[in-house]
């Protein structure tokens, strides 16, 4: 039966059967049979009828609207069909979730559509004649009015059914015209798409609001196909669920995506009434579909606004042999009027080929609406083809015949991306990832890299690192795989809204630019500060030359000669008492007079003109007596001496003949007196700044002249205003009384935290992933790399990692990458260690031994970055299974000295200038940061600053003092104060070595010690313990070398040879082979390194081919980001250690010391989530070159991480462990610029040597010593030092955090960090912005106070044992 219109239909529907239920609104159950449906049409359609009756356009424009903004029910339903029945269109906007694109709709369509009435729309925007009703005008007429008593004008299939706009996720919605024929072609070809699976006694669920009418009218024209009832609700996605089983909903048309967020648990929930379901918009991967058909009649439909019902699937499956991937069968209407094009060729239907597809006919959009015309939105030549003379619609799917009925989809034509210098199918690639297993969604956006956004199953049955690592091998290296917990969909069509995903990736690199702009206007304004200093040292000068020359004007001509004697006297008296540059010195002498750049420049000032270049040859002649040699220095005493009697010009040319004569002979300083200037006008307004401001503020007689200064001269440092918002609203108390799975105790007056977990989590990821990890390990074995002495796989094993999965941290990577170098005699890096995935990509990248060689390396004076030489050591302490044989013990250190250079080295003499040149470093490089860039210009500071920067002097290995192995005294038989028998050995050591090595020998101390119980008989305390029993002795090792040439990972390098020579002098007993064992080729020199790495910060910072080869000088670092902070120490249950240690292994399968760093991360962003963007600033190991593993050397920088997390609302913890773990593999890091510190969130990690000692020896970390105040300084936002003792005990210190956030923040923090560590190991996957809402309550209050009151008597006991020393307590 042919019908005019859609209406005609439902008329027809009303006839046969009027009693059938035709729709039902979901909330208030009101229920309407089509002949009620009629009836009300027919009352509307009375009301409306005078007013509609001439709507037609002389000028040929589409007919006007009737505009509805009613919600979606059953009176919405009747007006629809009462102005189809008078022949006019309508145009839906009802009520959506986001009010702002509601409002905005509205007032587009009363722009472009200019509708004629206007029924439920508050807009202001309508035109003037257009008229408007309330919902009380249509209620009244359904049930009071009376009914039309004839049709509205006469339409035909080629008529305006309705205005409909896309949905706008990809790009600008375009508005759409839709005809009758276009409804009227669906209603005919459901029932050969839907083959009897629907009938009238179904409900099908309308659910999509009219912002999308393609979807909104497509649900209902299922319905009335079958003349079924349509079931109007609300769009809200979770309520879906609950409102399909209510209701007893049989027919479900939705988007995939939907249809995955409404029912997250698959098939199995679905509610029972359920059995048809149809999907379009998006494309059903065959994952999806496969359990989803066992359970339902599923339908795939490749439909659109411009094109409805066109091509269906029953999601059979075809693998296509060009991909190897399963696709969907899809099938033509058998009246579709389709062909493909190819190349501006229409294709026949045979099989193969492939092409875009065009469609004419009833299914086919007449046009767009545009500039109030209808026609197409772009050229006729991209949206038309014209085929025999008829119009054909370009619709930009890409179809390809499979058999004679059968095609499949094969993308869209404007989904090409370019990735490498090559176009990709971003269709593709989205089909692609997802097919991937444990892949719940994922979008994929083009530009200058690929950007994929995904979600996971919330069950995984393989590890996510392998999901990471297949999604980035199907995107490409260079592209940015983003994981979230939900991807945003447009609140109306369920779509993925790209164009949210695109403002997050705008607004991710706003904020980076954002940053840049605040950093470089931080920078410049303390430059500015800085360089106000420069006219008050000029007055300075000026006023005491006045002065010294009776206020005579005349004598003011000597100012140049003055600014050039400044820096010579500057660095000539820095190494006398009058005038000290160390930090660190007593400022008591000038208190009550003046600061040392006062004296300097009153001294320089009054000084008699005809002495000035007399003062600068004797100022020459000092430094290079202080520095150098003092014969050196006598032709320069000799010209002082005769200068005062020569004339003006013979001095000055006497004056440049020293500095000419002193770079004429090569010596390690000879660059030194050209230096000075550069280096001195560098750094004076710091120096100055800082000393007299210090002065000014301590002296009350003289603050008057500061605030003249500031005044007149001094631009103000300014203030420090950039900490983050916190508030607790009093969470912490909720914290200490929770009895949930977290629990949080207070001790040490509140200095420490406890925190532990209420039961043992179980790690539901370890069994799967293990299961895994052991089927790949079982399917390739190890393979020996060489003919060394083991397997790649035994070595692994050895640095105390798992050969099956390679989690490996820095402290085993470097073992590792040793091992290899010594056991294999092969090369490999501790980066290409890190990188590695498996033992075969490691073995790939393992190479020949090369000989590695660094400028100077065989030099006996360098130039490094240092600390102060005798001050903080770094020790370590180890003990040994077996009785230590102390004269083989002794060779064994000589070797040692020998082979490292740090261990040869001695106090610089050049100390009096090493705080003053690191700001100087400072200094220079935030003129770099900001200044123009002149490379002849950085190339002579450069140079200046290198040339004048402190020396490291190393002595020759056959001219070092020997260093005597250090032993406790035996007093009266015992080597143990009997007062602390309590006390185990391990808690004893401590102290021993202590009262041993004091005084400290620098650079480098070792002692050997036994311990024992009660007396022995022996002249030393090695024979009184040889002559007990082995089982009633413990022996141990100590080593210490400055901090000046050391960091932590030297202790490995220092003990792998150490020990090494140990075992072979005690196996040859100092046999005349022991001297002349052959070594493993030359040593690199890392003093030659680091003297590289100087260099390179100072000459060229930042893009770097290394990223290690870098220096971040922070002296300048505490004059913008110091505050006030606060510190705390926290103790972590070992059940929490544990359980991040599984977390790590089984379910992120990385390091234990990432893990704490994603674990950090997470809960700063979940405690501050209105920062998504954190610096994370890492005390990196800097050891990735070849050979740097073995050195003894201070070669740990500072490295700056950006971590930003996009949107915080759906990041997840894996999405923050993938930014950080790609940044450190990648070493995507750089060194920080100046003033970044105080912006950061710096964290040290420090390893144990757990698994990579060698069989009988054990480290032992000594834990510091619990804070004893609450207040501290604080330089960056949080500064955490986390070192560990055992394999599950670590000693977590927060350094400082800003005060700003309240005395009661770090009990949050290891709340949150606790519980983060909980969600790490059962849902990797989960929100990093979790609920902070108020924890669990305990019932009894005296129960939880009890309870925490043991607990906190358990901490100031652990923290008493291990302050005397030793971890067992």
């Amino acid at each position: 039966m042919d019908f005019q219109g859609l209406h005609c239909y439902i008329d027809h529907l009303a006839v046969v059967q009027p009693d059938v239920p035709a729709s039902l609104e979901a909330r208030t159950g009101a229920s309407w049979s089509y002949q009620q449906l009629h009836r009300a049409s027919l009352r509307v359609a009375a009301l409306l009828a005078p007013l509609l009756a001439e709507n037609g356009d002389i000028k040929g424009r589409p007919p006007r609207p009737a505009a509805l903004g009613l919600p979606r029910g059953n009176a919405w339903y009747a007006c629809c069909y009462a102005c189809w029945r008078l022949g006019v269109p309508v145009v839906a906007n009802d009520e959506m979730p986001d009010k702002a694109s509601q409002a905005q709709r509205a007032e587009r369509l009363a722009k472009e559509l200019r509708p004629r009435v206007a029924i439920g729309f508050a807009t202001k925007s309508m035109p003037n004649d257009c008229v408007s009703f309330s919902m009380e005008h249509i209620l009244a007429a359904i049930e009071t009015g009376t009914e039309a008593s004839k049709s509205g004008p006469l339409t035909g299939p080629d008529s305006v059914l309705l205005y409909t706009y896309t949905g706008g996720t990809t790009k600008h919605s375009k508005c759409v015209v839709v005809s009758h024929a276009m409804a009227l072609w669906e209603l005919q070809n459901y029932h050969i798409v839907m083959q009897g699976h629907v009938s009238s006694a179904d409900r099908v669920l309308q659910f999509t609001s009219a912002y999308w009418g393609a979807a909104a009218f497509g649900q209902i024209d299922i319905a009335l196909a079958f003349g079924a009832c349509v079931v109007f609700s609300d769009p809200e996605a979770e309520k879906l669920a609950p409102l399909i089983a209510k209701h007893e909903i049989s027919v479900l048309g939705t988007v995939p995506s939907l249809l995955r967020a409404t029912y997250p648990g698959g098939p199995e929930s679905k509610a029972p009434s359920l059995k048809v379901i149809l999907t379009w918009g998006e494309a059903l991967s065959v994952k999806v579909s496969k359990p989803w058909r066992k359970v339902c009649f599923l339908v795939d439909l490749l439909i659109a606004s411009e094109y409805w019902l066109a091509l269906y699937s029953h999601c059979d499956v075809y693998r296509d042999p060009a991909t190897g991937r399963e696709k969907h069968l899809l099938i033509p209407l058998p009246k579709l009027q389709m062909h493909l094009l190819n190349d501006g060729l229409v294709l026949p239907n045979a099989p193969g080929n492939e092409g875009e597809m065009i469609l004419t006919g009833a299914t086919v959009s007449p046009g767009y609406i545009t500039d109030g015309f209808i026609g197409p939105s772009e050229s006729t030549e991209h949206s038309d083809y014209v085929h025999q003379g008829v119009r054909y619609l370009r619709t930009r799917d890409k179809l390809r015949w499979v058999s004679a009925k059968r095609l499949v989809y094969c993308g869209r034509t404007g989904s090409l991306a370019k990735k490498g210098g090559q176009f990709v199918d971003l269709e593709e690639l989205s089909e692609r990832l997802q097919a991937l297993p444990g892949m719940l969604s994922c979008a994929i956006l083009g530009g200058e890299r690929l950007e994929a956004f995904c979600t996971l199953e919330e069950e995984l049955t393989i590890p996510l690192q392998r999901v990471q690592k297949e999604a980035q091998k199907i995107c490409g290296p260079t592209a940015r795989v983003h994981f979230r917990t939900q991807l945003p969909r447009h609140p109306v069509t369920g779509k993925v809204d790209r164009l949210q995903l695109q403002a997050q990736l705008d607004t991710l690199l706003q904020r980076e630019l954002t940053y840049e702009e605040q950093k470089r206007w931080i920078q410049r304004q303390m430059l500015r500060a800085y360089c106000s200093w420069y006219p008050v040292a000029l007055l300075y000068l000026v006023w005491a030359t006045l002065v010294g020359g009776f206020l005579d004007l005349k004598s003011l001509w000597s100012i140049p000669l003055r600014l050039l004697l400044l820096p010579y006297m500057w660095g000539a008296l820095a190494y006398t008492p009058l005038l000290p540059l160390s930090s660190k010195r007593e400022r008591a002498a000038y208190e009550s007079c003046i600061c040392p750049p006062e004296l300097l420049l009153i001294l320089v000032g009054v000084l008699p003109s005809f002495l000035l270049c007399t003062a600068q040859v004797w100022a020459c002649a000092l430094l290079v007596c202080v520095r150098r040699e003092r014969v050196a220095a006598l032709p320069m005493l000799a010209v002082g001496v005769v200068s005062p009697f020569l004339p003006l010009a013979t001095q000055l040319s006497l004056c440049g003949g020293c500095i000419i004569w002193d770079l004429m002979f090569p010596h390690d300083d000879r660059f030194l007196l050209p230096s000075l200037p550069l280096c001195f006008y560098l750094v004076l307004p710091k120096w100055l700044g800082d000393e007299l401001t210090w002065h000014l503020e301590k002296n009350f007689l003289r603050r008057r002249l500061k605030d003249l200064l500031i005044r007149f001269f001094i631009i103000p440092k300014i203030p420090w205003a950039a900490s983050w918002a916190w508030e607790d609203h009093g969470r912490s108390f909720s914290i200490l009384d929770s009895v949930g799975p977290v629990r949080v105790a207070k001790g040490n007056s509140g200095l420490s935290l406890a925190v532990e977990f209420s039961e043992e989590i179980q790690v539901p990821c370890a069994r799967r992933a293990a299961d895994v990890d052991e089927h790949a390990s079982s399917a390739s074995p190890s393979t020996a790399v060489g003919d060394g002495h083991g397997t790649l796989a035994t070595l692994v094993a050895r640095a105390g990692g798992d050969p099956s999965m390679l989690r490996l941290d820095s402290l085993q990577a470097t073992v590792l990458a040793e091992l290899i170098r010594k056991e294999l005699h092969q090369s490999i890096s501790v980066a290409d260690v890190l990188r590695s995935q498996s033992l075969q990509e490691m073995q790939q990248r393992c190479g020949p031994c090369e000989e590695v060689n660094y400028e100077e390396e065989h030099g006996e004076t360098f130039r490094v970055f240092l600390l102060q030489f005798p001050r903080h050591p770094v020790d370590w302490c180890l003990r040994v299974d077996a009785p230590i044989d102390l004269h083989a013990f002794q060779r064994a250190v000589d070797r040692c000295v020998a082979q490292h250079s740090a261990l040869r080295t001695s106090e610089t003499p050049d100390e009096a200038l090493r705080d003053t040149m690191d700001k100087a470093a400072a200094l220079w490089q935030l003129w770099r940061a900001v200044g123009r860039r002149s490379d002849c210009w950085e190339r002579v500071m450069a140079s200046a600053l290198f040339a004048l920067w402190p020396r490291t002097r190393v002595a020759r290995s056959e001219e070092a003092p020997r260093l005597e192995v250090r032993v406790p005294p035996l007093v009266d038989g015992r080597v143990r104060d009997p007062r602390w028998d309590w006390a185990s050995h391990d808690q004893y050591i401590h102290s021993v070595f202590d009262d041993l090595l004091k005084p400290r020998r620098w650079p480098f101390d070792v002692a050997v010690a036994p311990l024992f119980h009660g007396t022995a008989a022996g002249h030393s305390a090695i024979e009184a313990a040889l002559s007990k029993p082995a089982s009633e002795v413990a022996w141990y090792i100590y080593c210490s070398i400055t901090h000046a040439y050391s960091d932590g990972l030297s202790g490995q390098a220092l003990f792998a040879d150490l020990l090494r020579f140990y075992h072979e002098e005690r196996e040859t007993q100092g046999g005349p082979s022991s001297a002349a064992k052959e070594e493993l080729g030359p040593t690199p020199e890392p003093l030659a390194l680091l003297q590289r790495r100087l260099w390179r910060s100072l000459c060229k910072p930042g893009n770097l081919p290394e990223p290690n080869d870098d220096l971040y000088h922070e002296s300048i670092c505490d004059d913008w980001g110091r505050r006030a902070g606060q510190s705390r120490r926290i103790y972590f249950h070992p059940n929490v250690t544990r359980t991040l240690r599984l977390a790590a292994r089984h379910c992120f399968g990385c390091s234990v010391d990432l893990a704490w760093l994603t674990a950090i991360m997470c809960t700063m962003f979940r405690l501050f989530p209105q920062q998504p963007r954190m610096l994370l600033i890492l005390k990196a190991s800097c050891r990735d070159g070849p050979g740097q593993g073995q050195m003894v050397g201070f070669l740990s920088e500072a490295r700056l991480i950006a971590v930003d997390a996009g949107d915080l609302a759906t990041a997840n913890i894996w999405e923050v462990h993938k930014l950080i773990d790609s940044a450190r593999l990648a070493r995507d890091w750089r060194a920080p610029e100046p003033f970044e510190f105080g912006l950061c969130v710096y964290v040290n990690i420090v390893s144990a040597m757990v698994d990579s000692l060698p069989p009988g020896y054990r480290h032992l970390v000594r834990e510091a010593a619990p804070p004893s105040r609450w207040y501290s300084t604080a330089y960056s936002h949080l500064n955490l030092r986390i070192d560990q003792l055992q394999l599950d005990d670590w000693d977590f210190r927060i350094f400082h955090h800003d005060s700003a956030w309240g005395w009661d923040w770090p009990t949050n923090f290891a709340h949150d960090l606790a519980d983060t560590v909980r969600r790490m190991a059962l849902t990797p996957t989960a929100p990093v912005v979790g609920d902070l809402g108020p924890v669990e309550r305990s019932g009894a209050a005296e129960t939880g106070s009890s309870k925490r009151s043991a607990e906190i008597e358990t901490v100031e006991r652990a923290a008493k044992l291990r302050r005397r020393g030793g971890n067992e307590g």
